[in-house]
């Protein structure tokens, strides 16, 4: 890292405070930034180190505190939808659709491979588990 960069950075630590994630809000809004962090065309360098650190700091929320399920996809999803306090309407924006997500949801419907690599990546969990 550049001299320039790890000035730029130190004064993102000193404007944003990074610290062990501790609590529910804490964790989603991490997420949030890591999402906003994640769709910049031109991430900045000391951004992209800043987002490693929120990634690691998330990633160690995660292990502790979100118990992947085991059991048939639509019983994982719904697993992990109630850990995020998610309601069928969350999943109809994250799909598109609300008759998708309805049939989804009720099991109706099978989970594509597609659907599964985006519900995968949002719930940061391999996608296998849901195909």
């Amino acid at each position: 890292m550049t001299n320039a960069v790890c000035a730029a950075y130190g004064s993102l630590l000193k404007e944003k405070v990074p610290h062990p994630i501790r609590t529910r809000q804490e964790y989603d809004t991490s997420r949030e930034e890591i999402r906003t962090l994640m769709v910049e065309e031109h991430l900045a360098p000391e951004k992209a180190e800043y987002l490693e650190l929120l990634v690691t700091l998330v990633e160690a929320y995660e292990r502790e505190h979100i118990k992947v399920p085991k059991g048939e996809p639509q019983d994982i999803l719904h697993e992990l939808m109630s850990a995020r306090d998610m309601k069928q309407a969350d999943l109809a924006r994250l799909v598109g659709s609300s008759g998708t997500a309805s049939e989804i949801y009720n099991g109706k419907r099978e989970i594509s491979k597609a659907l599964a690599k985006k519900l995968g990546e949002y719930f940061n969990v391999a996608y296998a588990l849901f195909l």
